[in-house]
């Protein structure tokens, strides 16, 4: 139950980050919606990450993130790419 909790906080945070995004850009802050854009993508990686694990999350890498999301899931296997 923790790690639903838990998970869903990383999720609610990377909603919130999108939004974050969407607006910069809207704006024309493109570089800050690019930051955002990766924050986005990097804590979504960690609700799903946190779902499926309890070990800490301390990486920053989404490469690293989606190789280890791809342990749970392959459908993140194609993603490492791009």
């Amino acid at each position: 139950m923790r790690r639903a909790i838990e998970a869903g906080r990383w999720l609610s945070e990377a909603q919130e980050e999108l939004r974050t995004a969407e607006w910069d850009l809207e704006g024309g802050r493109h570089a800050a919606a690019c930051f955002s854009e990766q924050q986005a993508a990097e804590t979504g990686l960690k609700a799903f990450l946190t779902w499926h694990t309890d070990r800490a999350l301390y990486e920053h890498s989404l490469v690293a993130l989606v190789r280890a999301a791809a342990g749970y899931d392959k459908v993140f296997a194609g993603l490492e790419e791009a």
